[in-house]
């Protein structure tokens, strides 16, 4: 954890660990406006880097639970294809969350950080975890079974785009490359967005009515990744996807878990790391109760091309149009 006081130090350990727990976002003891802390946080700690100032961009991630009800039950009135779709046991209510990416909706244009601020932690649970891009590249490279396709992660061409009829939350952009791509400072760029069923194989739910977790055995292929290359080069690509896909699953069973206490704010770099969560129970619906922002600093390919920033896949009707 760093103090928000300490730019410098903030900036070292997300070049080094891809995030960083942010404290003291707050004056001990003062009332806040947590909307307000949350935008102002991306101009403190980027000042003079941000391309987006943030202020359309702000989302209430615990309003969020209603709307994937309500997309789901949409989805279902409207075709049967877009019910067959859907997960009918997807909810992100107290749910945890697998290992993914945020900003798909925009393809190649996602925000390169994002922030998640906690105003009211969960009763029980809720405990986060990150999956850096780094280390699952090293747990490819030292596994005899699977080194020979670390190449093809990093050249097969690979179609990376998030559709509901693929069994994704929300459509966004195309968007096709290989999943790692090294940039120009040496980091790493890759994404993840998961088929909403694996959801129904991938979470754990005890029997004594603690929060449901997400499950540490290896699970059936979880993403939306699908080879885009050569006809020749499916089988080897295909072959890839789910190398990566288990080695996604085994960092995340052995991630570290941590708490955010209220005031404190997660940190992300959205091109290195994956971000997941534990499951999680509180009182009422809105008990628990996290701000997101996403933004677009120096760092990234720059803002989507003529659309505003949006908060949530659940706000991305334009990306359609």
């Amino acid at each position: 954890m760093l103090s928000l006081l300490a730019p410098l130090a903030v900036g070292a350990a997300l070049s080094t660990r891809g995030f960083v727990v942010l404290t003291n976002l707050t004056e001990e003891g003062a009332a806040a406006d947590w909307g307000a802390v949350a935008l102002g946080l991306p101009e403190r700690v980027f000042p003079g880097r941000l391309l987006s100032s943030g202020s359309n961009t702000l989302h209430a991630v615990h309003e969020e639970n209603a709307k994937v009800s309500d997309q789901y039950a949409s989805q279902c009135h409207e075709s049967p294809e877009g019910c067959e779709a859907w997960s009918s046991n997807f909810t992100t209510a107290g749910a945890p969350l697998l290992p993914h990416t945020d900003g798909y909706v925009y393809g190649d244009h996602m925000p390169d950080v994002i922030f998640l601020v906690a105003e009211a932690p969960a009763e029980r649970g809720g405990e986060n975890f990150v999956v850096d891009g780094e280390a699952v590249l090293v747990r490819l490279e030292a596994d005899a079974a699977t080194a020979p396709l670390v190449g093809a992660a990093q050249t097969a061409r690979v179609d990376l785009t998030e559709r509901v009829s693929s069994g994704g939350i929300a459509t966004g952009r195309e968007a096709f490359g290989p999943i790692f791509r090294r940039r120009s400072d040496g980091g790493v760029w890759w994404r993840r967005q998961l088929q909403t069923r694996a959801y129904e194989s991938g979470i754990e739910q005890p029997a004594d009515g603690a929060p449901s977790s997400v499950r540490a055995e290896l699970q059936p292929y979880q993403s939306l990744w699908r080879p885009a290359g050569a006809v020749h080069e499916a089988e080897q690509t295909e072959a890839m996807l789910e190398a990566v896909d288990a080695a996604i699953q085994r960092e995340a069973g052995a991630a570290e878990r941590f708490s955010l206490r209220r005031g404190e704010a997660l940190l992300i770099n959205n091109y290195r790391v994956l971000h997941g969560r534990e499951g999680y129970t509180s009182r009422g619906r809105d008990g628990r109760k996290v701000w997101r922002v996403w933004c677009w600093t120096d760092r990234s390919l720059g803002l989507p091309e003529g659309m505003a920033e949006v908060g949530s896949p659940f706000d991305a009707d334009a990306l359609l149009d």
